[in-house]
């Protein structure tokens, strides 16, 4: 595409020609309309297959005087789609700005109009102001090797095609005409604080992108997630900023909480690491249909050894009958996350055996008696079971003292 550039002498009179400029396989690359200086009709360009890609246009009644001399035209701008449809429409101002001797055509979108995107299916894409005036001067055939769009709408929408401080409050919709969303965009990515809406106009997610700094959109924060019936049914964390074990933007921190259908609290995810999640490794809670507790694993609290030292690659694990009532409590092994070196395998064969319960575990029935122990080694496997009297005898201490009665869970060689 030809620079927008034209020159026209102070002094001499304004031509008036039409102008074509075709490609080196012939194609028309460039149509315009020119009077006195200025696009007074139209001008288009096209690809080097013939297809238009850009219009602008120019009324004659548009064009506002100086000192008698034409200086500045109201117009639009319009892109198209490889089918023809509309891509976009800009409003946008012409105008003559003097450069020392000469005068320099110039091409500027306003801050305080709107410029609409659409989808090929003519249904309006996106709406928005720009924050500063942009100045279209130069070729922009490059942004159209990817994307048919308008260029500042090129840089808000694709990825792939920025510019350093291009600012904006956009409006989107969904390619049925519904809005998907409103928010700021920087550098063609989302961010700041999001509500995204589905087809049927119900939330289906919120939270807030990454501010202004990288090169890609990252989710930031506390996001929540709604099904179809505007249910919240996730709520999960993204990292931010700060902190150690290597987190990145893009990765899950803290605490995600997951809900049914009906709104109700049915998991509670931590997510200590980058590595891959690890069903009893990261799960802190998870719940019955009613409400009450299912199971707690504590991935921080580590089981005692039989020589009094705690052993990292292990969690606490507490599961619950749903009427509240303790049903069994222990402490799993896990993998270490990674991997084991060939001491600590000399030492415990068993280290890289998948989850496996250790140490002593307490069971119970429904009514909250204790009704089994059983001492598991490193391995998983039983190494007994204790007798009938003695279970019965722990039961008494555990009924008469509740919260305060002591779980002996120290593995034992």
């Amino acid at each position: 595409m030809s620079s927008l550039s034209i020159f026209a002498q102070t002094g001499r009179e304004y031509f008036k020609t039409y102008q074509e400029i075709k490609y080196p396989n012939g194609k028309i690359k460039e149509q315009a309309d020119w009077k006195d200086g200025l696009i007074i009709g139209k001008r288009k360009f096209f690809n080097d297959k013939g297809v238009l890609i850009e219009e602008h246009r120019f009324s004659e009644d548009s064009v506002e005087f100086k000192d008698g001399k034409p200086y500045k035209g109201i117009g639009t701008l319009k892109t198209y789609y490889q089918s023809g449809s509309v891509a976009s429409v800009v409003p946008i101002y012409e105008m003559l700005r003097q450069v020392r001797a000469d005068f320099e055509y110039e091409l500027k979108v306003d801050y305080d109009l709107d410029l609409k995107g659409y989808f090929e299916n003519g249904k309006l894409a996106y709406i928005f102001k720009m924050e500063r005036p942009l100045v279209l001067n130069g070729s922009r055939n490059q942004n159209y090797s990817k994307m048919n769009m308008f260029y500042p709408d090129a840089l808000l929408l694709n990825k792939e095609i920025n510019q350093e401080g291009l600012d904006a409050e956009i409006t989107l919709y969904h390619d049925d005409g519904t809005l998907l969303g409103k928010g700021k965009m920087h550098n063609g990515k989302k961010v700041g604080y999001w509500k995204l809406l589905n087809s049927s106009s119900i939330v289906e997610s919120e939270g807030e992108f990454l501010e202004k700094g990288l090169d890609i959109e990252y989710k930031t924060g506390i996001w929540k997630y709604y099904n179809e019936s505007g249910t919240l049914i996730k709520e999960v964390e993204y990292y931010k900023v700060g902190g150690g074990k290597n987190f990145k933007y893009g990765d899950f921190v803290n605490l995600s909480k997951f809900y049914d259908e009906k709104g109700i609290l049915m998991s509670i995810i931590q997510y200590p690491s980058v590595s891959d999640i690890n069903f009893y490794v990261d799960t802190v809670e998870l719940y019955h249909s009613n409400g009450q507790l299912n199971f707690k694993y504590n991935d921080v609290d580590k089981i005692e050894m039989f020589n009094g030292m705690p052993y990292n690659f292990s969690g606490k694990f507490d599961s619950y009958y749903s009427n509240g009532n303790l049903k069994e409590t222990g402490y799993l092994s896990k993998i270490p996350r990674g991997g084991a070196s060939e001491y600590e395998i000399n030492i415990n064969e068993c280290i890289m055996k998948p989850t496996k319960k250790i140490g002593r575990w307490y069971y119970f029935n429904e009514d909250g008696k204790m009704i089994k122990i059983i001492e598991y080694d490193f391995c998983g496997n039983v190494k007994q079971e204790l007798a009938t009297n003695k279970v019965d005898k722990e039961n008494t201490k555990y009924q008469l003292q509740k919260n305060s009665y002591t779980f002996d869970y120290v593995v034992k060689l």
